[in-house]
């Protein structure tokens, strides 16, 4: 709760709306979010922060853009397969 204060109220904005977003899923869909936390927990912080960042590029991207990026060679070599599994499942962007 410390943390939520701490952030600017753009940031607390969008937190709102992906918690909303969450409890509007399905119980099925909102375990398999919990279980992609759990991995993303996971990741060294160094690589989570990359991770996350990736994340909001690519969920601001149109779904053919964002697939033709996920598919790239340089994504790939990015990213470890973890990372990319983790990306995949975010943003919906099954890997070809």
């Amino acid at each position: 709760l410390q943390q939520f204060s701490k952030l600017s109220p753009q940031e607390r904005q969008r937190l709102r709306k992906q918690l909303e977003m969450f409890r509007q899923l399905p119980p099925e869909r909102q375990n398999a979010v919990r279980k992609l936390w759990s991995n993303f927990q996971t990741f060294p912080p160094d690589r989570q922060q990359v991770v996350q960042k990736e994340y909001k590029k690519l969920s601001s991207m149109p779904e053919a853009k964002r697939a033709q990026q996920m598919n790239s060679e340089e994504f790939r070599n990015k990213y470890n397969p973890d990372e990319r599994d983790f990306l995949s499942q975010m943003t919906g962007t099954p890997p070809k």
